[in-house]
């Protein structure tokens, strides 16, 4: 009959449709399956690579702990005297005596004192007149300067 064969027509292409959804489902999970067994093999790879570089680098620390070098943090006050300002220009002082400036000090450093009330005596002895030309023809020259520096000097402890 006409509806037997209407019947047994839909079932088999249900049948037909519900097999090849199972085969793309099959298809599609095996295809994830792949990806997935993939990612994780290059995933192990590179914990691998990591795992070599973390061990390499305790090594490196171990060997640097084990050597006599200097570490960063042992040199945050290294400096234990500051020699300069922080121009790098000599510690100016002026008008003290010698011993008020040496006697507190217990680093190197560098002073200039100017003016010292303690400084030896001091007598100008003048210059040498000499003159020194200019490389201008003009008739002019260098003036040279009389020594008056008096009671000044740097001092290096």
């Amino acid at each position: 009959t006409l509806k037997a064969k209407v019947n047994d027509g839909a079932t088999k292409g249900i049948q037909q449709i519900e097999s090849k959804q199972n085969e793309a489902i099959q298809a599609i999970t095996t295809t994830q399956t792949c990806a997935t067994q993939a990612v994780t093999a290059e995933v192990d790879k590179i914990v691998e690579k990591e795992q070599a570089i973390f061990e390499r680098v305790n090594e490196v620390e171990q060997q640097i702990n084990g050597a006599d070098l200097v570490k960063g943090n042992s040199t945050t006050n290294w400096q234990k005297s500051k020699l300069t300002d922080d121009y790098g220009k000599a510690i100016e002082s002026s008008e003290q005596s010698i011993d008020s400036v040496l006697s507190p000090v217990n680093t190197s450093r560098i002073i200039h004192i100017n003016s010292a009330t303690d400084a030896p005596a001091f007598q100008d002895i003048g210059t040498v007149d000499t003159h020194k030309e200019d490389g201008v023809d003009d008739g002019s020259d260098i003036p040279v300067a009389p020594n008056t520096l008096g009671k000044s000097g740097v001092l290096v402890v």
